[in-house]
This record gives C-alpha cells, structure tokens and sequence, in this order.
C-alpha cells in the first residue's frame, strides 16, 4: 500500500500503481496544509504488516525546514523527491532529485537512473528483485 497526500501531483499516487500498489491517501490539516500526522499513524498501524512506505513529495519546499530539521532528510519516509519542473523554486527545464536513508533504495534508485547499466562485471547477473529487470 502506498500513502500519499490528496494535495500532490497525480505523479505522487501514479508511482505506487505502476508498480502494483493500492495507494491510500491521508488527508492534509487545515491549519498547515500539511500530512495529518494523526490520519497517518492511524493508516500505518493499520496497514504496518503491509510494508506500508511514506513517500514525501517535497517538489515546493526546497530549502524548508520541519521541526528544525531539513526537508528531504528522510526522518518521516523512505523517500523524499524533489522537482525541478519549470514552475518550481530551482529549475532546470525538468528533471528533479530524490533523496533516502535507506543504502538498498538508494542502490535501486541509482540503476534505475542509468536504466540498469552498471559496470561491475559481478552485477552484471543477478536474480530479479522486483518488476525491473536488466
């Protein structure tokens, strides 16, 4: 299952569907705009044997801070994405960043990047560990 906040781009739920999820959404709080935190540890303790992950769509808060602590940190989620989209902060005509805590996403992330194409020979092979496979 994959959560996503109903303020988001459709991108934010369309990821957990590609790959076969049902995608939740938490609703947001009226005095911050932001996550529900309640809704959302409601939802995770429900669906924890689910391997429910958070996924931050930090696309408008470059530079923000939460509880004194950066965005894009990862303390809430396994992954925070960033966009460079035209009508963001910081652009570069499109593309965007994505940052996590996690060495074995973080791995993942980084060959799906450069569509599977890596150069030690030992990684060449490997049993499929999802639905991507090179």
């Amino acid at each position: 299952m994959a959560g996503a906040s109903p303020i988001t781009f459709v991108a934010s739920a369309n990821w957990g569907l590609y790959c076969g999820a049902t995608v939740s959404f938490v609703d947001i709080e009226r005095s911050t705009g932001l996550m529900s935190i309640e809704t959302l540890t409601f939802k995770l303790e429900q669906a924890e044997r689910y391997g429910f992950a958070v996924l931050e769509d930090a696309s408008h808060a470059i530079g923000g801070r939460y509880q004194g602590e950066p965005v894009g940190n990862c303390r809430h989620s396994a992954i925070t994405v960033f966009s460079f989209h035209p009508v963001k902060i910081i652009t570069t005509g499109e593309g965007g960043l994505a940052t996590t805590n996690d060495p074995v996403l973080a791995q993942r992330m980084a060959e799906l990047r450069s569509h599977g194409i890596v150069r030690e020979a030992v990684r060449f092979e490997r049993p499929a560990a999802g639905p991507w496979v090179y």
